[in-house]
Order: structure tokens, then C-alpha cells, then sequence
């Protein structure tokens, strides 16, 4: 997924064109894999979203 995110930036960026959602899901799943999420599919992303949110709420 990171890969395929990677590619879909460069290619974008190689036209002059800028895809923040793309971008953002990029950062998400690099934070994930700092996180230890990113070795699974797309289910440890949302476990590092449930994660992540629950520790924002903790925090405000």
C-alpha cells in the first residue's frame, strides 16, 4: 500500500498536480507503520485509526 501510495505522489507530482488526500493517506499509513500497524492489510491501518483517535480523545 505504501508502495503503490509512493507511486501514485511521484506520478502526480511528475504533472504538476497535487493530491492532498492521497498525500494525507500517505502520512496515516507511514505514522501506522512507525506505530507497528503497518505490517497487515488494511485493517492495521484501522486499528491504528481506532488506536490514534481514542488517544486524542484521551488527550483533550
Amino acid at each position: 500500500m505504501k508502495k503503490d501510495l509512493n507511486t501514485i505522489n511521484e506520478t502526480a507530482k511528475s504533472y504538476g498536480l497535487k493530491l492532498p488526500m492521497t498525500s494525507q493517506a500517505l502520512e496515516v499509513y507511514k505514522n501506522a507503520i512507525k506505530e507497528g500497524f503497518g505490517d497487515i492489510d488494511y485493517t492495521g491501518i484501522l486499528a491504528y485509526l481506532k488506536k490514534s483517535t481514542k488517544s486524542e480523545k484521551q488527550h483533550n
